[in-house]
């Protein structure tokens, strides 16, 4: 956790340096969150859940920008069985670090990576539930991609899909199957 902080520093640090120009936000969304994957089953579903959080965005040119971002995001997936369905909450505190092309006057393209970290997993069926937390990987990585427009007033849309990199099942406790998290995030923001 030590080596995640200082690398995030790092990270921060080097875009201050190069930054021309430095504004930081909040934003909220809307989750649509499935797991994906061969091992995933055939009979899941979409759910849905929110996110928050805020970011500071790094000016390196008039049209790149370097986007860090730490978001509490509810993930998960409902799955169909001949018993009813079971929902499978799972909370992750993520750091999506973006970057950000301005194609057209607000309008921006953005990708990059994403650290996930989970803090709370649970399956709920029939009015049960159980932790699940310690059958799943702590750490998820995963790659964002989508669009976003900022107006001048500060407001801001986005919309991204992050692909999961990296199984969040733990192989130590799971059958060490492909599962990955696969995230609809529709997101509104105002710069401060």
């Amino acid at each position: 956790m030590k080596k995640l902080f200082f690398i995030a520093g790092m990270v921060a640090m080097t875009c201050t340096g190069f930054a021309q120009d430095m504004t930081f936000g909040a934003k909220a969304g809307l989750n649509l969150a499935n797991i994906v994957g061969d091992d995933a089953g055939d009979d899941n579903t979409m759910m849905m859940g929110i996110f928050a959080g805020g970011y500071a965005n790094f000016a390196m040119t008039d049209q790149l920008s370097i986007q860090p971002e730490l978001v509490f995001s509810m993930q998960g997936t409902t799955e169909e069985t001949e018993f009813g369905d079971v929902d499978y909450n799972l909370n992750y505190i993520n750091i999506p670090v973006m970057a950000m092309y301005e194609v057209m006057d607000g309008l921006n393209l953005r990708t990059g990576p994403q650290l996930g970290i989970l803090m709370s997993a649970e399956a709920d069926f029939d009015g049960e539930t159980v932790d699940i937390k310690d059958d799943l990987s702590s750490i998820d990585f995963s790659w964002g991609f989508g669009a976003g427009y900022s107006m001048e007033q500060g407001l801001s849309f986005d919309v991204r899909y992050n692909y999961g990199l990296t199984s969040i099942e733990d192989p130590e406790e799971g059958d060490g199957g492909d599962v990955f998290n696969g995230v609809i995030q529709m997101a509104v923001g105002y710069n401060f």
